[in-house]
């Protein structure tokens, strides 16, 4: 039987499919790698939205704005899941729900491309003595230190007393009475800007 050449409508039918195909393609190029895509523009914009909501104390609708942004940014970079993990973990902070906090400071560290920062080391510490946790209280406690130590911003060095009497306590409870009055026992969101430490519930 000789063979048939296909009729014009079936290669224009064809021809439809694969043009569709491609269009689909590309629409899912867009939006998931260009419309979708997180610059350190839009995380400077979000914490700025954020830090004006927190400072009225408005923690239920950040947590809900940053676990969808979480949810709608799967791919974003390393140092852009640090920063939004870490606005998380300090709303839970402020919400004293040290759990929370906790494991957003951690996953926060899992993800930070430049390895272990002075706030992060220090909120994991915090959450860590919240939780009762002293062992890693007192690891993330000495971490701290030695990043304060070596961080351009020098007035982290002026807290390095406080946690060293902090791991002293940790060490040794009965020193509790003695370092009583200390206020560095309060714990508040080590990235947050002063004024929204402020408003933070101690």
């Amino acid at each position: 039987m000789p063979f048939k050449k296909p009729k014009k409508k079936l290669l224009l039918l064809a021809l439809t499919v694969v043009s569709l195909l491609l269009l689909g393609a590309l629409s899912w190029y867009y939006f998931y790698s260009v419309k979708n895509r997180v610059t350190q523009e839009d995380i400077d914009g979000l914490r700025v939205e954020i830090q004006q909501l927190m400072s009225r104390q408005k923690y239920t609708e950040v947590e809900s704005m940053l676990t969808a942004y979480i949810d709608e940014h799967p791919n974003m970079p390393p140092q852009h899941k640090y920063e939004v993990y870490t606005f998380l973990a300090g709303n839970y902070l402020a919400l004293k729900n040290f759990q929370a906090a906790y494991d957003w400071y951690k996953k926060a560290e899992s993800v930070d491309p430049d390895g272990l920062r002075y706030g992060n080391a220090l909120g994991i510490a915090q959450t860590a003595q919240a939780l009762g946790d002293t062992k890693v209280a007192i690891e993330y406690y000495k971490k701290t230190i030695e990043i304060a130590k070596t961080d351009p911003n020098s007035v982290n060095d002026t807290f390095i007393p406080s946690y060293e009497r902090t791991i002293q306590v940790l060490e040794d409870p009965n020193l509790s009475t003695e370092f009583s009055n200390d206020s560095s026992t309060g714990i508040v969101d080590p990235n947050a800007p002063d004024d929204i430490k402020k408003g933070m519930p101690q």
